[in-house]
């Protein structure tokens, strides 16, 4: 079922070759650059918050085992079930973060290639010279390679 697009947009929608009724439609170079510089602050945010998540999950992962650790001393086959179930799951949410994180470094890196190649410098280069995937950090167990979040 399609939604309608006024439900979507506040906006009409143009049709392919449609001409937008604008003031000064002429975007310069300089404009796109600083689209570009935004999108990359944005993704640059999301992985610092993302980081953050990481971290306060593996706390709360290592704080709710010592938890069940502690309450079950008696029962050892419970507390290794628990204890396995507290693991797996602080791997899995763990690795759905990093999979995130990983998704928005190969857009940064992709944003400052493009930056890069528009201005004629490099002004961007942190991902590319320092990232996950030019530092070889966590790569294996958390392999991305062949993705669409590898480039």
């Amino acid at each position: 079922m399609e939604v309608p697009a006024e439900r979507c947009h506040s906006a009409p929608i143009s049709k392919v070759g449609e001409e937008i009724d604008m003031v000064d439609a002429t975007i310069t170079e300089k404009d796109r650059v600083q689209v570009l510089l935004a999108e990359y602050q944005s993704l640059r945010s999301q992985i610092i918050a993302r980081g953050g998540s990481m971290i306060q999950t593996a706390t709360i992962g290592v704080v709710g085992l010592g938890i069940v650790a502690s309450q079950l001393r008696g029962h050892p086959y419970m507390s290794v079930s628990i204890l396995v179930i507290f693991g797996v799951l602080t791997f899995f949410i763990t690795r759905i973060i990093m999979m995130y994180t990983a998704e928005e470094a190969a857009q940064i890196r992709r944003l400052e290639r493009d930056v890069n190649a528009r201005t004629g410098e490099s002004l961007l280069t942190w991902e590319s010279d320092r990232g996950r995937c030019a530092t070889g950090y966590l790569h294996g167990f958390w392999d991305f390679r062949g993705t669409r979040i590898s480039n």
